[in-house]
């Protein structure tokens, strides 16, 4: 019977790890200040500040969302599957 015990993790990728979780928290904070601002302030249909959020912002918002709700999942799957023989 063999024991599988987990590599630790290197201090670098930690660290790499925690400043890339608090950008994504920080761009994500940031677009729905966006969309709170687009919300309250109805700039005109065609400005282009209205375009810029409606391509650009809310599906990146929405993406960040996904991605931090989500990444703890994937990230054991993929670790899981390069683990395998």
């Amino acid at each position: 019977m063999t024991s599988f015990t987990a590599k630790p993790v290197p201090l670098a990728s930690r660290g790499a790890a925690a400043r890339s979780r608090r950008l994504l928290r920080r761009l994500h904070l940031g677009a729905g200040f966006l969309v709170v601002g687009y919300v309250y302030a109805t700039p005109a249909r065609d400005s282009f500040a209205s375009i810029s959020l409606r391509l650009l912002v809310l599906p990146a918002l929405a993406v960040s969302g996904l991605a931090m709700w989500q990444l703890p999942k994937l990230r054991g799957l993929v670790l899981r599957r390069s683990h395998r023989p």
